[in-house]
């Protein structure tokens, strides 16, 4: 790997990539599953640099690595398992020279004082969504701007779900990694999101009858709005590669090349939302030019893209978001 350097320029404009997508997400109300995501992509570098043994070191990338820190210190794994950044960064790459502090004791001294206010915030948004879920996911109004409404909806559940459990997963496992024993006044805040937790998988397993009925037409539906943003591109190249086939000219492969990605999204589009497909739409959107389509549909698809993921995995995000098991290994705690 370290004689090819197209593989090693591809791989870092890759981890490039990500780490802007992850930290657009992180700490952020759309972050879900991102932190898992952290745990591959910081593993992802590390194999990257052992396979280069530490030769050309990329010093910007290296430092943007090490600052997602601040935000994301430690990733609870499972159980007492907890992945902390810097510890796997120098355990993994000792030539990169001494560790510095992880940040974990003055992250979590930060996160206890601001405990009680987040999840009093989070408590009030669980209940309006509650509210939502109730009055407006019913079996009566099937019109597009309804059907927008009610995945936004599903949407905000899951992302809720995933924010109160990042926020009692993070402080109990930084609490069971450092020596910082746990306020008496955030005993009460930690067992209020267990709750919010379960009255939210509640929520939606009182829903699970509309929400089986009517998640296909939702997905039908943002699936007709990315075709909407790529068939005139497909017929607009489809047009000017036939009107140079029949001159006699030579087509472009760059032309080419584009027709057939959008193509490949296209008709995996217009099927169900399957994971398969997912993956084939997303790998082809990740190898599309972007230069063929518009700032703001570039922006558009791709987050109707994430919508159709989360739909497509909606029961499965939903229990992971809402598996409070943790509490079991943190019963010496609390």
């Amino acid at each position: 790997a370290r004689s090819n350097a197209g593989f090693m320029q591809a791989m870092v404009a890759t981890l490039r990539a990500q780490h802007a997508y992850l930290t657009q997400h992180l700490g952020s109300p759309t972050e879900s599953n991102h932190r898992d995501l952290l745990v591959g992509f910081v593993a992802t570098y590390v194999l990257l640099n052992t396979l280069n043994r530490g030769r050309d070191l990329d010093t910007k990338l290296y430092k943007a690595v090490l600052a997602l820190k601040t935000k994301v210190p430690v990733v609870p794994l499972y159980g007492k398992a907890v992945f902390v950044l810097t510890d796997f960064v120098y355990r993994h790459m000792p030539s990169v020279g001494k560790p510095p502090k992880d940040g974990c004791v003055e992250y979590l001294k930060g996160m206890d004082d601001g405990l009680r206010d987040e999840v009093a915030t989070l408590h009030v948004q669980a209940c309006a969504w509650m509210v939502r879920m109730e009055s407006n996911f019913s079996s009566k109004v099937w019109v597009t701007e309804v059907l927008s409404v009610r995945a936004n909806l599903l949407i905000q559940g899951v992302l809720l779900a995933h924010h109160i459990s990042t926020t009692v997963r993070t402080n109990l496992g930084l609490h069971m990694h450092t020596p910082v024993a746990i306020k008496q006044s955030n005993l009460r805040p930690l067992y209020q999101c267990a709750q919010l937790l379960k009255a939210i998988q509640l929520t939606f397993f009182r829903k699970s009858a509309l929400v089986c009925e009517q998640v296909p037409h939702i997905q039908r539906y943002l699936q007709a709005c990315v075709l909407k943003v790529l068939e005139p591109i497909q017929s607009d190249l489809e047009t000017q590669l036939g009107t140079a086939q029949q001159g006699g000219f030579r087509q472009e492969e760059a032309k080419v090349d584009m027709l057939t990605i959008v193509r490949v999204i296209c008709d995996n589009l217009r099927g169900p939302n399957t994971l398969q497909r997912r993956q084939v739409v997303s790998v082809a959107w990740d190898l599309t030019p972007h230069k063929w389509i518009r700032g703001g549909d570039i922006d558009e698809v791709t987050l109707l893209l994430r919508k159709l993921d989360i739909l497509g995995r909606l029961e499965q995000m939903v229990g992971e978001a809402c598996d409070c098991s943790f509490l079991f290994w943190s019963r010496g705690l609390v």
